[in-house]
């Protein structure tokens, strides 16, 4: 677990480039959650899968978030399956004034089932966590916690009951009330040489039964760079570390590049591609590396002039093994002004 410590901390210093005063307050909303669909051909499966996780936070009181995320996903295809389920926050923040730095602790509980052609059986999660929200401007912040959860789960006979410590830090957004109030009218201050930030920075968990024990991390962020108000190029960086009874390492380095087809506006469409090798190593043995590419169109819609609600769609393929996979995406993405 040392080095757990060292990577986390190396990565939050890595982002402290940039603070603001945080515009949090009583009625502020914390969008959070994902929704996709993705279709995949192989060999060995084919079928579709439909994500359904959306959530959102609300700011009781200056200090006090509550927070609720139905969770679903389907497949439909060689097997068919459905996972349900919901998760619920509560944090507390201690210093909710005008500090970019906002401490909290938070409880969660989560509920999700799994019902499908080879097993059925839910679980329950209990856990809590401490951290922070460092804000880079007043509507986006680094967020950063890790605790303790306990999971009693009756899906596989041989995993009764859990014990896992996670870690984790991504970028999260929040929209006060002033933002509440502009969205629907409010244009990108984006252009050239602003930067653009996204994925899901640090993750990493620990956990435990009765006969293993495992250990587990990844990262996936991305960076992107405006060359121009309508060109960008940049790159997704993909680790992940996983040991067990061997220990697994993959990486992935995959550059993108963007084009917008209007320089400024609410509403900016956009085409992208992108390109990329994984590898992967496990203890005494290595794997042939994959390549990857995809290619599609998305539409970013801003709702501050820094922060947009992305919708894209785009075609994933690997010529060994051969799959081909159609993709949709729904989600946030922050965009940070160096002007």
């Amino acid at each position: 677990m040392k080095y757990l410590h060292r990577i986390l901390f190396s990565g939050c210093c890595c982002l402290f480039f940039y603070s603001a005063d945080a515009q949090i307050e009583k009625g502020s909303l914390m969008p959070y959650g994902q929704i996709g669909i993705s279709a995949r051909s192989s060999e060995n499966f084919s079928g579709v899968t439909l994500t359904l996780n959306p959530g959102t936070g609300k700011m009781l009181s200056n200090h006090f978030l509550v927070g609720l995320q139905p969770l679903a996903a389907v497949t439909l295809g060689d097997f068919n399956g459905l996972n349900y389920g919901l998760n619920a926050i509560a944090r507390y923040y201690f210093n909710p004034e005008t500090e970019p730095v906002k401490w909290f602790i938070q409880g969660y509980s989560q509920f999700q089932g799994i019902t499908n052609d080879l097993t059925d059986g839910t679980y329950f999660t209990v856990g809590a966590d401490a951290g922070f929200n460092y804000f880079l401007n007043p509507n986006v912040s680094l967020q950063v916690f890790a605790g303790p959860s306990y999971q009693n789960i009756d899906v596989f006979p041989s995993f009764n009951e859990i014990v896992t410590l996670r870690a984790a830090a991504g970028l999260v957004f929040f929209m006060d009330n002033s933002a509440k109030a502009t969205w629907k009218t409010v244009e990108s201050a984006i252009g050239a040489k602003d930067i653009m930030i996204g994925g899901s920075q640090l993750s990493a968990g620990y956990a435990s039964d009765l006969d293993t024990e495992s250990f587990n991390l990844s990262a996936t962020p991305n960076f992107g760079f405006f060359l121009t108000d309508q060109w960008m190029l940049g790159a997704q960086l993909g680790l992940g570390l996983r040991v067990e009874s061997a220990t697994l390492f993959s990486y992935e380095v995959s550059p993108f590049a963007r084009y917008y087809f209007q320089a400024e506006g609410r509403k900016r469409l956009f085409a992208f591609a992108r390109a990329g090798v994984s590898h992967a190593v496990a203890s005494e043995m290595t794997f042939d590396p994959v390549f990857s590419a995809d290619a599609g169109a998305g539409l970013d819609v801003f709702i501050t002039p820094t922060v947009a609600i992305e919708g894209s769609a785009f075609l994933t393929g690997t010529p060994d093994p051969a799959i081909l996979e159609l993709n949709l995406g729904l989600g946030f993405q922050v965009f940070l002004d160096r002007n």
